[in-house]
């Protein structure tokens, strides 16, 4: 039995899932942790860039104010830059601190999908039960409560 060959096959084409891409970038992100709280982006930076080329610095802080969490994420350009950085600084004392230094897992960047609980319709009866439930439940309280319990005796 001979094989025939199909010059003209081509490899299938793989359909990225929702929320997947091909996107591989280039570089590696090193995770930094231990910080000190007055450790700045411009400190990090100037860090970094003795180890190579420093594309960016995400330095995590609280919401609503600038006081830093003590982590931070460093997008060096070359994965052997951030690898020497990495041997360097984990378990280096910096500022009093000893830094955690690795590389940084890409998933942790992207947001999960939120699951939805499934939940079973009320119909509009039961709502309003709901809701005289907590007006009187909110009735019964503090001055109220006192009131209705002085008025039974």
């Amino acid at each position: 039995m001979q094989k025939s060959e199909n010059k003209s096959f081509k490899k299938p084409v793989r359909f990225n899932r929702p929320g997947e891409s091909n996107y591989k970038p280039k570089g590696m992100t090193v995770y930094v942790g231990n910080l000190n709280y007055k450790v700045t982006k411009k400190d990090l930076f100037g860090i970094f860039a003795k180890f190579g080329k420093v594309k960016t610095v995400n330095l995590q802080t609280q919401p609503g104010t600038d006081k830093s969490k003590g982590i931070a994420f460093v997008r060096m350009e070359k994965a052997k830059d951030g690898l020497k950085a990495i041997d360097y600084l984990n378990g280096r004392e910096v500022d009093g601190r000893t830094l955690k230094a690795s590389e940084a897992n890409e998933g942790e960047f992207t947001k999960k999908p939120r699951k939805f609980k499934s939940s079973t319709k009320k119909t509009n009866v039961e709502m309003a039960l709901e809701k005289k439930e907590i007006r009187a439940k909110k009735r019964n309280t503090g001055l109220n409560a006192l009131k209705t319990f002085l008025d039974k005796k």
